[in-house]
């Protein structure tokens, strides 16, 4: 139901179709729609802004990218491409000191879209229970109400794991 690729820099949450800025995809309202979403809970948690758009739109055509081909020759519906922080002044080396608040970007954004997701299901399926298999195979089954919020469905978790090198 969706593909998010992640990129720097930037500051934007684009969408299909990149190669063009002349070809409107079919669904591109719910893609403006969903992005926008994404946006706004960035903007909540972190207050940064991040602009919403097609590639065309907001920056210059650009071809051969995954995003249109999860777009095309995949149907996926709902499809991003999140460049994240900062807005040039860094460029493609990030400080040190915006690395948990970008990672957190990502995740609220990413957060969002797959609530949408899971409600759109919701409510198209009719169903209220959400089956899931882990790498043991086993089942678990986790219900979600339907008209549950973004906001109470989990808070971003950044774990450290400290590395360790033996001498040969």
């Amino acid at each position: 139901q969706a593909y998010v690729t992640i990129h720097s820099f930037g500051q934007y949450i684009l969408h299909p179709w990149g190669y063009t800025a002349s070809v409107i995809r079919s669904n591109a309202g719910r893609l403006g729609t969903v992005g926008t979403g994404m946006a706004e809970a960035i903007l909540a948690g972190e207050q940064v802004t991040y602009m919403v758009g097609s590639p065309g739109e907001l920056l210059y055509p650009a071809s051969g990218a995954s995003d249109d081909y999860a777009a095309g020759v995949g149907d996926i519906p709902l499809v991003y491409t999140l460049e994240l922080r900062d807005t040039g002044a860094a460029g493609f080396i990030l400080p040190k000191e915006l690395i948990r608040p970008t990672i957190n970007d990502a995740w609220l954004a990413i957060k969002y879209l797959g609530n949408h997701v899971i409600q759109t299901s919701l409510r198209d399926s009719g169903n209220e229970q959400i089956t899931a298999t882990n790498s043991a195979e086993e089942e678990s089954v986790v219900t979600i109400e339907p008209d549950a919020s973004p906001a109470v469905m989990g808070e971003a978790v950044l774990v450290e794991r400290e590395e360790t090198t033996e001498a040969a």
